[in-house]
Parts: C-alpha cells; structure tokens; sequence
C-alpha cells in the first residue's frame, strides 16, 4: 500500500479507557486516498503495515499521534481582546467549550484555529491551542476491506 492509493475500510481511534473518538466499526466503512490527510499521518503510516481483510489493533503511546503537550500553547485572551476581536463575551464561554480564532498573519485572510476554553476568569479566558488528543495514549484498530 502506498500514498495515493483508494481505500475502503472500517477504522477505530478510542482512548485506551475505552472512550471512542471514531468508530466506523459500527456503521458504513470510510473511503479516502492515503497521503491526502484523511488521517494523521502516524496512523496512515500503520495503514500501509496493513493486510486487506486483516483486523489489527495498536496501543500508540501518548504524543504519538497528536504531537506532545506544550503548555506554550495555552494563552490568556481578555476580555476586551474577545469582545473587540472575536465578538464573543466572556460571559458565554465555558470550560471544554472550542472556539474557532482567526489567524492576523498576511495571507491567512478567512483562516482560523481551533482552541479549547481551558479556564474562565473575571478578566478573560485561558484558551488551548494544543490538539485535544495529545496528551492521550489512544488505541487504533484498523481494518481494510478493499484498495483501489
């Protein structure tokens, strides 16, 4: 199996607790090319390992997948810089909540980035830039029905 390459397949990513994030197990299988980021990347690469009609699990330690934990990517936004930027109050924002923050770099005029409301305070919020799962060791099982 290489890049480029149609797969047909069922596909399941749970935290090792048993908490699934994705399961296709249990309705149609996926279809997508390999290599065009359908998946991260470490878990397109166990794909490949893979033999057609071959259900296979692997236990992937934290920071496999997802990148490692960086608490640089946890940053406090007032609430004046919510309010006058993103046009959000404060007030409505809750712990777990994701909000979508657009980048001011020249050229990345419309995109934004994910972040997750870490904390609330009186003066503004604490927001995550780290991927959800990347402090997590995760359990990808995996397998191809067909390749096209």
């Amino acid at each position: 199996m290489k890049n480029g390459d149609h797969l047909t397949l069922h596909y399941r990513l749970a935290t090792v607790e048993g908490r699934d994030i994705v399961n296709t197990f249990t309705a149609s299988p996926a279809t997508f090319t390999l290599g065009e980021g359908h998946l991260a990347e470490p878990l397109e690469q166990l794909l490949m390992t893979l033999e057609t009609g071959v259900r296979k699990s692997f236990r992937l330690p934290p920071n496999t997948v997802f990148g490692q934990y960086r608490e640089d990517l946890r940053r406090f936004f007032s609430s004046e810089f919510l309010f006058d930027e993103l046009k959000t109050d404060v007030g409505q924002l809750h712990t777990g909540d994701v909000i979508e923050v657009p980048l001011k770099k020249v050229g990345s005029e419309g995109a934004a980035i994910s972040a997750s409301v870490s904390a609330v305070e009186d003066t503004g919020v604490w927001l995550d830039f780290n991927h959800p799962l990347a402090h997590h060791a995760l359990i990808f099982e995996a397998e191809i029905r067909a390749v096209l």
